[in-house]
Formats: C-alpha cells, structure tokens, sequence
C-alpha cells in the first residue's frame, strides 16, 4: 500500500476510549471539576525545587501541588515569618516555665529609656 500525503500517513485510528478517558466521562473527577491543560515558564532549579518539594509534601507531582495550593490544602510561610513564628513559641515556652516577671517600667530603665511614654 503506498501513502500519497502527508494526512494519510499522520492518519490512524483513535480508540472510542480515548476520548471517554479526556473528559473523565465514567469516572469520578478527583477534585471534583474537570482540570485544563496550562503552560508556565520557570528556571530549571525553580522546576526541580517543585518538584522535591512536591514530593515531600506527598503530592503527586507540581499538577497535585498547585492545586492543593489552589485550594488553600496548603500554605506557603516565607522563612522570616516562620522564624517570628518560631521565635515567638520559644518566648511563650520560656515565660510558662519561670514565674519571674519585669515590669514595662523596669524594662524601659534598663534600656535607658526614661522619657515619657506616648499612647
């Protein structure tokens, strides 16, 4: 048999299946809405930290990633909050395990800071 185009040649048979899988007909939907195809831009490095930190979160990959981002099932803290965060717990841990207490005043004379206070 001898091909005379191009469209005969790329032509070949789609299984009825197929096109039942793309619109998940038969299926439940696993986030409950049809998902489409997207495109973004990013740095090798950008792609590969997805990707780590996909698969240390337990998602399935950068798709399972941003959507669970997408449906607040995840929070992204930059590393200065969760600091002030950490911080912060250390200071309440410290404070429950001493009953020993300052007062403003103290503090402020200690700190050279013996002008008067503005509300």
């Amino acid at each position: 048999m001898r091909l005379n185009s191009a469209n005969q040649m790329n032509k070949r048979k789609i299984h009825p299946n197929s096109l039942k899988n793309l619109t998940h007909q038969g299926r439940p939907l696993a986030v409950g809405e049809p998902k489409k195809p997207r495109q973004l831009t990013v740095s090798d490095t950008g792609w590969t930290g997805t990707l780590s930190l996909a698969e240390a979160l337990g998602c399935n990959g950068v798709s399972d990633l941003l959507e669970k981002l997408g449906r607040k099932q995840l929070a992204v803290l930059s590393l200065e909050k969760l600091e002030n965060r950490l911080d912060l717990q250390d200071a309440l841990e410290a404070l429950a395990e001493s009953d020993e207490r300052i007062s403003y005043e103290e503090v402020r004379q200690e700190l050279g800071l013996t002008g008067a206070v503005q509300d």
